[in-house]
């Protein structure tokens, strides 16, 4: 954008050498790897370069879930009334299982990222 403006004259030729910092925001910066990942629904988690007993941090393991099921329910959506009724209860039942054996495993620690 910046490119752009120049070349229609919105600046002069000396006026933009470098972009000023306060226009630069911090998830822009190599400064964003050491903090922690907050999603568009607001799960909080540790950066992607942080990891735990598996070797991935908490956020890749988060995108990786939502990312098949984002594909699962694109497949869902388009599939006829009765296949969508069978996949959902099928869905419904590996939700309730995975919640129950999975809550046993959190740890105190891991709750905080839990909303």
């Amino acid at each position: 954008m910046i490119k752009v403006m120049r070349l229609l004259g919105y600046f002069g030729e000396e006026s933009m050498r470098s972009i000023l910092d306060h226009y630069i925001l911090k998830r822009w910066t190599l400064e964003a790897r050491k903090r922690e990942a907050v999603d568009v629904d607001g799960f909080v988690g540790p950066s992607a370069a942080s990891e735990n007993d598996a070797g991935k941090g908490i956020a890749m393991r988060y995108r990786e879930t939502t990312a098949m099921l984002n594909q699962l329910a694109t497949n869902m959506s388009m599939a006829d009334e009765k296949d969508y009724n069978k996949w959902m209860g099928v869905l419904k039942k590996l939700c309730n299982e995975a919640n129950k054996a999975l809550s046993k495993t959190i740890t105190s620690e891991d709750s905080k990222y839990i909303h």
